[in-house]
């Protein structure tokens, strides 16, 4: 695991990337399906600079990385079928859109008052989630409208000195993004076809 922007500080990177995002700063960090950035969503400032950064529309919601169920219940309204999708794919490369709950903050929700939500299968990623308390953005780590980052040089090249640390995992397993599904009704509705091929029983 390699970190940048470390400046030969004796510290882990998990543990200056938690910091980091805790004080209101950016992070680039490795997913299973690609790198992401990755800041506290209920910090109103750190998402204000990370729609920047992206140069991403406002009206293009930012979805949410969570560390279990549990905490995505705390967010979004989960229905019978939503919680059988993510029992069945989660950790893992897909995307649910759910009703967002009052906790959820403004800049979060998409049309029709939603929140995308994912637990990644991956290592890290899980760990730093864990790190936040539970809840970290899940945006891939690329200008909008721009190839998503299958390794952190791609990352860079993009975001240039824009994020305040980068995490060097090597290439993502994946290299895909994820599959979005909207569950606001009993019809799932893909609205991105990803890494993950929906099959519901």
């Amino acid at each position: 695991m390699k970190s940048r922007k470390m400046f030969g500080m004796r510290i882990s990177p998990l543990r200056k990337a938690a910091d980091i995002i805790k004080e209101g700063g950016l992070v680039v960090f490795p997913t299973d399906t690609v790198y992401g950035i990755g800041c506290n969503p209920f910090n109103e400032e750190a998402m204000d600079r990370l729609f920047h950064v992206k140069k991403r529309d406002r009206d293009k919601p930012i979805p949410i990385l969570v560390s279990s169920i549990k905490k995505a219940e705390e967010i979004a309204e989960f229905g019978s079928l939503a919680k059988k999708i993510a029992r069945r794919y989660w950790p893992g490369a897909l995307t649910l859109v759910l009703p967002a709950k009052a906790k959820t903050p403004p800049m979060l929700r998409g049309p029709g008052n939603t929140v995308g939500i994912r637990i990644p299968n991956h290592p890290f990623a899980l760990s730093l989630i864990k790190a936040v308390d539970g809840y970290l953005t899940g945006t891939s780590a690329n200008l909008s409208g721009k190839e998503p980052a299958c390794t952190a040089k791609e990352a860079e090249k993009q975001l240039g000195d824009k994020v305040d640390f980068v995490i060097d995992a090597g290439r993502c397993p994946i290299g895909i993004s994820s599959t979005v599904v909207e569950v606001t009704s009993n019809r799932p509705k893909v609205l991105r076809q990803g890494a993950v091929k929906l099959e519901i029983q």
